[in-house]
């Protein structure tokens, strides 16, 4: 098992449970080179089996995972370490795995290969998602646990102190699961990110928009809202969606920031009517988000399109939480079930985690489960734990859409600050209790529903 501070719990307590860097243009090649296996090219991983080169090699290497595991967003860090726990017991081998593991390369045997059969151990760190946390948790990780790498942390604030220990320090971070713009921008040695960025997403929204319209000619919305949370996850994307669209011709009409953690929103939500915006795109957490919806119908604010940036709207307590409430709200997501479940293995995975934790598997899941396999291929491949040959394999790591259980690859490019640049994501609309594509139109599940009917007409 994983080891987890003190303060957050004990470890044997049982969990519960683009691109085309074209700027958002979502290919339907991309999409439907779905996971059939995350299996790694020869070219990529050569799965020697063969014993490392020297001596000395550990029979066990640590990982350090710094996630919010108490706190505001304690409900989705359990998301995130079932994850990285699951990938690693398919890797390890030794708590058990489901037959198809085997498809995965270095879930055929256990450990890593080319490094003595090395266990791997994930050193979990509560952050509590304060930035001044996750630095001290990334500090003792690296100086005390002696972890050979750190991922995390899934705020963007957090991700920010973390990294820039791991950097002093000479330590590779990978980051599966932040958005900030500001991440990358930094042109930091030891840093990659796997997801794409806020300006791919607020990209993806606007061609979406501009997309819907074509086809759409009846549908007469210029005026928009921007509501999103105070840390640098929602300051960030608001400045990229309100740059986009202003290129875009979309009036904003109201910008309204609001606090994390909130207690009460009733204000915010009267500036919002007030401005009688067509259009309001949202960025925050999930606490957030089923605050708004709640006052949103209590005080009848309508809006042609309710967009949400990914987040509190596809957390995995927004459905079972926010109920018909919830319905009709557009989100951008880079996991899709009506795409995953197209092919073998994404599905697979996505069953057995459902079944192993009683939660759905969402995107928050799937994200760390790449990064730990990307960590455990850069091993294998480097046959060290030694930082700097460690940090080369990781650039050089190279994943394609097809042996991926997301519709997209994984390629690092040191020149965008170690950003995935293959990296994309869809549009979803939650319809009737579940989230269903709707955006590329050549492989939407469903039409996208618009207007939104008002909350007077809604049951």
């Amino acid at each position: 098992m994983s080891e987890v501070e003190q303060r957050v719990t004990s470890p044997d307590q049982p969990t519960a449970p683009t691109q085309n860097l074209a700027r958002g243009r979502v290919t339907r090649r991309e999409l439907f080179r779905t996971a059939g296996g995350l299996a790694l090219s020869a070219s990529v991983l050569p799965l020697l089996g063969r014993a490392v080169e020297g001596a000395g090699t550990p029979s066990e290497i640590k990982l350090g995972a710094i996630y919010p595991l108490s706190g505001n967003f304690a409900n989705v860090a359990v998301e995130f370490k079932n994850a990285a726990e699951m990938a690693l017991d398919f890797i390890n081998g030794i708590n058990g795995k489901p037959p198809f593991a085997t498809d995965l390369p270095l879930a055929k045997g256990q450990g890593i290969p080319r490094l003595n059969g090395a266990k791997l151990k994930i050193v979990f760190a509560d952050s509590q998602g304060k930035p001044e946390l996750a630095q001290n948790d990334a500090n003792r990780l690296i100086k005390v646990e002696k972890c050979v790498g750190l991922f995390g942390c899934y705020t963007s604030g957090t991700t920010v102190t973390a990294s820039q220990v791991a950097e002093r320090n000479g330590i590779p971070f990978i980051n599966p699961d932040s958005s900030s713009p500001r991440l990358t921008r930094r042109r930091l040695k030891w840093f990659v990110r796997i997801q794409p960025d806020d300006i791919l997403f607020s990209q993806n929204f606007f061609d979406f928009l501009k997309d819907l319209k074509a086809k759409r000619p009846d549908i007469k919305a210029s005026r928009l809202a921007l509501l999103h949370e105070n840390t640098t996850f929602g300051t960030d994307a608001a400045n990229a969606q309100a740059k986009l669209a202003q290129q875009h011709g979309y009036e904003i009409v109201a910008n309204v920031e609001h606090p994390t953690p909130a207690s009460q929103v009733t204000s915010d939500v009267e500036k919002l009517k007030v401005a009688k915006p067509d259009i309001l795109m949202q960025t925050s957490y999930f606490a957030e988000v089923a605050l708004f919806l709640k006052a949103f119908k209590q005080l009848d604010f309508n809006v042609q399109a309710l967009i949400g940036n990914d987040a509190g709207y596809t957390d995995e307590s927004y459905l079972a939480n926010v109920k018909s409430e919830g319905d009709y709200a557009i989100t951008r997501a880079m996991w899709a079930d009506d795409i995953a479940g197209k092919k073998g293995l994404a599905k697979k995975i996505s069953e057995y985690y459902k079944q192993k934790y009683k939660i759905e598997f969402t995107e928050n899941a799937g994200l760390p489960f790449i990064g730990v396999f990307v960590f455990a291929d850069a091993l294998n491949r480097a046959a060290t734990t030694a930082p700097a040959p460690l940090m080369k394999a990781i650039m050089a790591t190279h994943i394609s859409a097809d042996q991926n259980i997301f519709p997209w690859g994984v390629k690092f490019d040191a020149s965008q600050g170690g950003q995935n640049t293959l990296a994309s994501a869809v549009i979803e609309q939650v319809q009737k209790g579940k989230y269903v594509t709707v955006w590329p139109f050549d492989v939407a599940a469903e039409q996208v529903i618009w207007p939104v009917p008002p909350w007077s007409q809604r049951r």
